[in-house]
């Protein structure tokens, strides 16, 4: 076997292990600009380029790992099973900078290429529901109950079992959707899947925030500290996101301050990756920080309210209007009734949590409605 094969190899376990650091240094040793003897990889310089755009990918540079996605769609044919994986890559790095029209495209191109083995398939499924969710969270969940159909394996079930979980949140099904995360979470740890441990912890902690359960909360700040460094010895862009779950989890203690500084954290980095639904999420927190100690600051709010537009995100719309009407403007009615309206257009959800809290918010007193923490952030 040749070195740039036997590095190749390399790397390809690497990535089955979540090590994207690991992976990354292996592929810098067979890149063809650095190493000579790899100007030749023949058929093997797909297979260079499909781990390359995945390694990227899971390291939060999407631009780059787009372009080499569309590359290789253009040179893989349709009797070749990595175009489906291709598709899919491509699919979750649009789905990941709020492209979603597109990301669902891609998506339903992967699942027509012929002849993928049961692991592609099963993949490519729980990819797909996970971008619907942000779409059509009732087709999204069909979407998952009939993954858990396909044959798996405990790598993919752990993945599938997350995914799902999430989803559930969405929905506010929160007793199945811990079932799920802590299922996911104790197959992560049994087959040492650092990225989806650390997935599962901060999820799980999140939920725990919302449920207002605060007798788990030390042990969740622990945990989130626990991630946050799995998260950084793979190299993968969870840590971008984990700063959000985290300040939502110091917010739900009523540590503002710390909080702040999270979500801050949270926005610098979404910006940099061009993540739009994340960017609107850590705005809605700071302002929601802002709400809270009673130095409302509209701008950031106006600029998530932006961010979710251009993201199509129903849900991060839906939510600003409802942190608008909790900060008691004089105009409350008209942005409720625009609150409604956004919930009967939207194909996400129905929204029943939301419903009942705008038909509080329409009789609560000024004191009360500065009293009322906000619904956390989580889709």
């Amino acid at each position: 076997m040749s070195q740039p094969d036997s590095l190749l190899d390399r790397a390809d376990a690497a990535m089955a292990r979540q090590s994207w650091l690991e992976a990354w240094a292996l592929l810098e040793q067979v890149n063809p600009d650095y190493n000579g003897s790899s100007r030749h990889l023949g058929a093997r310089r797909l297979d260079f380029m499909m781990l390359t755009a995945g390694c990227l990918r899971h390291r939060g540079k999407f631009e780059a790992s787009e372009k080499m996605y569309r590359q290789l769609i253009e040179e893989l044919s349709l009797a070749d099973s990595r175009l489906a994986e291709a598709l899919m890559g491509l699919g979750d790095a649009l789905h990941a900078r709020g492209k979603l029209g597109e990301a669902v495209q891609m998506l339903r191109a992967a699942t027509k290429i012929p002849d993928q083995d049961p692991n592609l398939i099963l993949r490519v499924a729980t990819t797909q529901a996970h971008i619907y969710y942000h779409l059509d969270l009732k087709q999204s969940l069909e979407m998952f109950q009939q993954a858990t159909k396909l044959e798996t394996i405990p790598v993919l079930e752990a993945h599938l079992d997350f995914s799902y979980g999430e989803a559930l949140m969405l929905a506010g099904r929160f007793e199945e959707a811990a079932v799920r995360l802590y299922e996911a979470r104790g197959l992560a740890e049994k087959e040492g899947l650092a990225v989806t441990l650390a997935d599962c912890i901060g999820r799980i902690s999140l939920l725990h925030a919302i449920q207002r359960n605060t007798s788990s909360a030390m042990t969740d700040l622990a945990d989130i500290v626990n991630a946050m460094e799995l998260y950084k010895a793979s190299g993968d862009r969870g840590e971008i996101y984990l700063h959000t779950e985290h300040g939502e989890v110091l917010r739900a203690l009523g540590r503002d301050r710390e909080a702040e500084t999270e979500f801050k954290r949270g926005l610098w980095a979404s910006r940099e990756i061009g993540d739009l639904n994340r960017q609107g999420h850590n705005l809605l927190g700071l302002y929601e920080i802002s709400r809270a100690i009673g130095r409302p600051q509209p701008e950031l709010l106006e600029q998530a309210g932006l961010d979710y537009s251009k993201s199509d995100s129903d849900w991060g719309m839906i939510h600003c209007a409802i942190a608008a009407a909790l900060s008691a403007p004089d105009n409350r009615q008209e942005i409720l009734s625009q609150a409604v309206e956004l919930i009967e257009k939207s194909h996400l959800s129905d929204f029943p949590q939301e419903r009942q809290l705008l038909n509080w918010i329409k009789m609560a007193t000024p004191g009360e409605l500065s009293q009322e923490p906000h619904l956390m952030n989580y889709p």
